[in-house]
């Protein structure tokens, strides 16, 4: 069976700041151990940005997720995604673009449970993103760096929605957008990554068919990546 990667691009202009979700789950608990690999000198502060920005984008669709790293388990969650973040993971196969975000393995029709990010390419990104007059990339390298945990967060949650929808398909615009800007990716609210109307009843309807539904309420879903 064909194997291929999904790969998640990035263009360049400006969006707006607005305000985040609200924090309103729907009936349907979705868990998913989210397994991370990552070979980067990292503190707390930018593990908790990553985790935030997937966390509340998820949460009005009733998803939630418990991190792990060294092994560890999380009790009463089946669906299990292994994520490797590293500064230049292996591209997937046949990429065309070498600044390549985040991806996913599908085999066939079926997503894996592999996915694949890169600092980067969120690094590249988000430096094209514009502070005032110039890119942040013309600024001092540390705003930069304090804007890639968030790109590699909202990438993040992109390649989970292609798990949770069971499909490689991208819309023109919102969370599964085959495009981000720099600005969507370092600055703009997360009301710019919502999933389409038929995409959020589609997750609501079918998280019990696919399998996806929580145990036992995602009991470990607070963990933190980096604890």
């Amino acid at each position: 069976m064909r194997t291929c990667a999904l790969p998640m691009l990035a263009v360049i202009p400006w969006i707006a700041l607005a305000d985040a979700f609200p924090e309103r789950p729907t009936p349907c608990a979705i868990a998913i151990e989210l397994q991370v690999r990552a070979p980067l000198v990292w503190r707390d502060v930018e593990w908790q940005v990553v985790i935030g920005e997937v966390t509340r984008i998820w949460a009005p669709y009733g998803v939630t997720f418990c991190w792990v790293r060294d092994g560890e388990s999380c009790r009463g969650v089946e669906v299990r995604l292994r994520v490797l973040v590293a500064q230049n993971p292996p591209p997937p196969p046949r990429a065309a673009v070498p600044s390549l975000l985040g991806w996913i393995w599908f085999r066939g029709d079926e997503p894996g449970t592999d996915i694949a990010l890169s600092a980067n390419g969120a690094r590249r990104l988000v430096s094209r993103a514009r502070l005032g007059d110039r890119p942040l990339g013309d600024w001092p390298q540390a705003l930069v760096d304090d804007q890639v945990p968030r790109a590699l967060g909202r990438a993040l949650a992109h390649e989970v929605g292609h798990f949770v929808l069971r499909d490689r398909a991208h819309t023109a615009r919102g969370l599964m957008a085959s495009t981000f800007t720099p600005y969507d990716m370092a600055f703009a609210s997360l009301t710019a990554f919502r999933l389409p109307p038929s995409s959020s009843v589609w997750v609501q309807r079918a998280c019990v068919a696919t399998g996806l539904r929580a145990q036992r309420g995602g009991e470990a879903a607070g963990r933190a990546a980096g604890q």
